[in-house]
C-alpha cells in the first residue's frame, strides 16, 4: 500500500490504523499471517468513514469481531481487516415509542434505512455462506434437526429492548441482563465472541439461538450507508443469518423480559459451570471447530474416531472436548487447518459423515 494511501486512511479514521499487522495477535487461536491494514473504528460514524475510505481506495474490507471464531491462514490477508470491537454501545430502552439511535450516528430518524421484508428469491436473499434460506433441514447444537425460517414475530408483551454494538462481548450482554433482571439471554453465558459475529452466525447453545431474542440488525454497506433490517425480514438457520454478504454489522437489538434476578443468576451459573467442565477454557482455541451434523454432535463423532489428543505440529484435538482444537503454544494456521482436514477424513471413514467447519477461515496460504 502506497504511503500516500496510508496517510489518507489514517487521516480519515478516528480509531487505530495498523499496517502489516500479524493476525495472530488478534485471534483467540493465536495463529495467522499479517493483514495489509487493520482499522479499529471508534464508533459507528467512524466505521462509515473508514468503509468509504477503503472503498474509494479500492481495498477489500473484511469485518471481524474479537477474533474468537476465526482462523487466518499464514499468508495473511490482502486488503483491510475492519475490527469492530470498539463499537461498545450497550443500553436498555424501557420506554415505548420511537427507538433510540445507535450511538455514534445522527438522530433517528432519519439516518437508518428500514429495509422492508424481502420475499424469498430476491437477490438480497443469499446467505453469506453461499447457501440460501430455502427451508432445508439443518442441524442444531443439541443434535436435533432444525429448519431455515423466516418468521413475522412481534416481541411478546412486556418485552424490554436492549441495543448492543457489534463489538459488545456476549458476556457483557449477559452481565447487563443480570444487572437489570432481564431474562432470555442466559443461554449466551460463557460463549466467547461479540454481538456482530454472533448475529452473523446465529450463535447459540443448548437448544437456543440468538435469533430467538433478536429483533433487528443495524448494519452498513461497504460504501458506508447505514441501514436497519427487522428480524422478520431475515431467514435464520443453524449457524447462519441471511444478511447481505456486504453487510458490516454495527449493532443489534434484542427483546428480553423482566424476570426474577435469583432465577436468572442460577441459570447463568449453571450454564457457566457446564462449560467449565466440558470446554478447554485454559488453552488457546477458536471455539467449536465443526458444526454439529444430525443426529450425532461433532465432538462425539471425533472422539469415536479415536482422535482426542491427535496432533499436527503444535495444534491438538482437545482431550477435554473433541470438537475443540487447542494451540499448544507454537501452532501455525497450517497446523490447525491440516488437523481439521485430518479430522474430516477420519470421521468420514469411520462414520460416513462429512463435517462442515463452524470456524471462519480467511486469508491466503
Amino acid at each position: 500500500m502506497e504511503q500516500a494511501s496510508r496517510e489518507r486512511l489514517k487521516a480519515a479514521c478516528a480509531g487505530r490504523v495498523l499496517f502489516d499487522e500479524p493476525l495472530a495477535r488478534h485471534t483467540s487461536m493465536g495463529v495467522g499471517g499479517s493483514a495489509d491494514v487493520m482499522v479499529f473504528p471508534a464508533d459507528l460514524d467512524d466505521l462509515a468513514r473508514c468503509l468509504r475510505c477503503l472503498h474509494e481506495a479500492g481495498l477489500p474490507a473484511t469485518p471481524v469481531g474479537n477474533g474468537t471464531n476465526l482462523i487466518c491462514r499464514d499468508g495473511g490477508v490482502r486488503g483491510a481487516i475492519v475490527v469492530l470491537k470498539d463499537l461498545q454501545d450497550l443500553r436498555v430502552d424501557r420506554e415505548t415509542g420511537e427507538r433510540p439511535p445507535v450511538s455514534g450516528t445522527r438522530p433517528y430518524p432519519p439516518g437508518v434505512e428500514i429495509l422492508p421484508r424481502r420475499e424469498s428469491g430476491d437477490p438480497g436473499d443469499a446467505l453469506d455462506s453461499g447457501r440460501r434460506g430455502d427451508g432445508a433441514a439443518t442441524q442444531g447444537a443439541d443434535g436435533a434437526a432444525r429448519k431455515s425460517r423466516r418468521e413475522t414475530r412481534e416481541p411478546a408483551a412486556g418485552a424490554v429492548s436492549v441495543t448492543a454494538g457489534a463489538g459488545v462481548a456476549l458476556q457483557a450482554l449477559v452481565a447487563l441482563a443480570l444487572k437489570e433482571a432481564l431474562a432470555g439471554a442466559e443461554f449466551l453465558a460463557g460463549i466467547p465472541g461479540s454481538v456482530g459475529g454472533a448475529v452473523r452466525m446465529n450463535a447459540g447453545a443448548y437448544g437456543r439461538e440468538l435469533s430467538d431474542i433478536l429483533t433487528a440488525v443495524v448494519w452498513l454497506s461497504r460504501t458506508g450507508e447505514l441501514r436497519e433490517t427487522p428480524r422478520e425480514a431475515l431467514t435464520f438457520s443453524y449457524r447462519s443469518t441471511d444478511l447481505p454478504a456486504e453487510a458490516v454489522i454495527a449493532a443489534a437489538r434484542f427483546a428480553l423480559h423482566p424476570g426474577e434476578a435469583g432465577t436468572i443468576r442460577q441459570a447463568v451459573d449453571e450454564t457457566l459451570a457446564l462449560r467449565r467442565t466440558k470446554h478447554p477454557l485454559a488453552q488457546r482455541n477458536a471455539g467449536s471447530i465443526f458444526k454439529n451434523p444430525r443426529p450425532t454432535p461433532a465432538g462425539r463423532l471425533i472422539e469415536a474416531a479415536g482422535l482426542k489428543g491427535t496432533r499436527v505440529g503444535q495444534a491438538m484435538v482437545s482431550e477435554m472436548h473433541a470438537n475443540f482444537i487447542v494451540n499448544l503454544g507454537g501452532a501455525t494456521a497450517a497446523d490447525v487447518i491440516a488437523l481439521m482436514e485430518l479430522i474430516r477424513v477420519r470421521v468420514r471413514a469411520h462414520a460416513g459423515v462429512d463435517l462442515e467447519p463452524e470456524v471462519r477461515i480467511i486469508g491466503e496460504k
